[in-house]
């Protein structure tokens, strides 16, 4: 399986971190992106990094899993690492803050990984329900919220898989290089997920809201 395909999956287990309440384990999340934001020098980032680390060695997830968006994403790590390196010229200090950059990132893509690989999808749509609960007074509507969550969740993977697809097939006729080969697959086959997901949640009554007034 793709890095990824792995991306926001559950992993069943019966771990700490697994029975740690959802609430927990979202301001844990919260705080470490935060301290990612505000992190400059590459001994606290490092850690930061060691902490979430010692965390997830706990949660008995696979490391596999659990680098999922490092391994998905290493060439953007890479690519703002070397930005860092590049802008400051080369110096110690430059060399210092791509090293904080880079492990502030990996803290927070694993802490968020962290999170939806020990939260079964149910019980966390659950609590992005409650979290936008109080923001029913300003229109917001938890449901459709949550809803909305899940159908990222499970699109990610599914596109990731597509990528994966086309792929596969571009090599096996020698398109490996082509990028329409590479991508139109994809395109299309997005689409029709999409056109398919709306008319699934249209056959179900959860289509756009109808405007007040127009109910006839």
């Amino acid at each position: 399986m793709s890095a990824a395909r792995e991306l926001g999956a559950y992993w069943p287990g019966d771990s700490p971190v697994h029975r740690a309440r959802l609430r927990v384990k979202a301001v844990g999340m919260v705080l470490v992106s935060v301290a990612a934001v505000l992190a400059r020098d590459p001994l606290p980032a490092l850690a930061l990094l060691a902490v979430v680390l010692l965390v997830a060695g706990s949660s008995r997830v696979p490391a596999r899993r659990v680098f999922a968006p490092a391994r998905a994403g290493w060439v953007v790590l890479l690519l703002v690492g070397g930005y860092q390196v590049l802008a400051g010229g080369g110096s110690a200090p430059s060399i210092g803050q791509a090293v904080a950059v880079v492990a502030v990132l990996l803290a927070a893509m694993t802490s968020a990984q962290l999170l939806t690989a020990t939260t079964p999808t149910g019980r966390l749509l659950d609590g992005v329900v409650t979290a936008v609960r109080p923001l029913r007074r300003l229109g917001a509507d938890p449901d459709r919220f949550a809803l909305t969550t899940l159908i990222v969740l499970r699109s990610l993977p599914w596109i990731a898989g597509a990528f994966d697809d086309a792929r596969d097939a571009a090599l096996a006729r020698g398109l490996q290089r082509s990028l329409r080969a590479r991508t139109l697959p994809v395109v299309l086959r997005t689409v029709d997920h999409a056109q398919r997901t709306g008319l699934a949640l249209a056959a179900r009554g959860l289509g756009d809201p109808v405007p007040p007034g127009a109910e006839r």
